[in-house]
């Protein structure tokens, strides 16, 4: 059946959708066939299972309530940083650890704050792993070069 969004709260993880039929349905995020972003007006295509929406997907683009096209969907540039930083942290260097470790944090909190319009997650969370593994190898060099001129070979 095919519909429009009413809403999304992230944090409840529950929708509305209004059907074609005048129903309105809930939803879940886990729903979703494919993460294109969730957002208000965006026309669906899904399953009504017992007053739910089941096996949910975009229809079309998502128009706004103005008629004109929405605006697309955009990587979020801390998290290219992120991934590049942490990249390079895994070649040493601790500057690059330290800014994927931050703009990592900072990424993922822009990008669900977005509403569905910054996409990159996985890009942040790579990065975030690569800076954490990074200063943790860096950590561990640093212990053993300690005892290594502590205790001789």
């Amino acid at each position: 059946m095919k519909g429009s969004v009413l809403g999304f709260d992230r944090d409840r993880d529950n929708g509305l959708i209004q059907g074609a039929d005048g129903e309105q349905y809930e939803f879940r995020q886990a729903e979703w066939i494919a993460d294109n972003g969730i957002r208000t007006n965006m026309e669906v295509e899904f399953m009504p299972v017992a007053g739910e929406a089941r096996q949910i997907c975009s229809a079309r683009e998502p128009v706004s309530s103005l008629g004109q096209e929405a605006a697309p969907i955009k990587r979020s540039p801390l998290a290219i940083i992120t991934l590049i930083c942490g990249i390079l942290s895994l070649g040493g260097g601790l500057v690059f650890q330290i800014v994927a470790i931050v703009c990592g944090h900072m990424a993922r909190s822009e990008i669900r704050k977005s509403n569905g319009t910054l996409r990159g997650d996985g890009m942040a969370i790579t990065g975030l792993i690569m800076g954490y593994i990074g200063v943790s190898v860096a950590l561990v060099t640093v212990v053993v070069v300690v005892v290594t001129m502590v205790f001789g070979t």
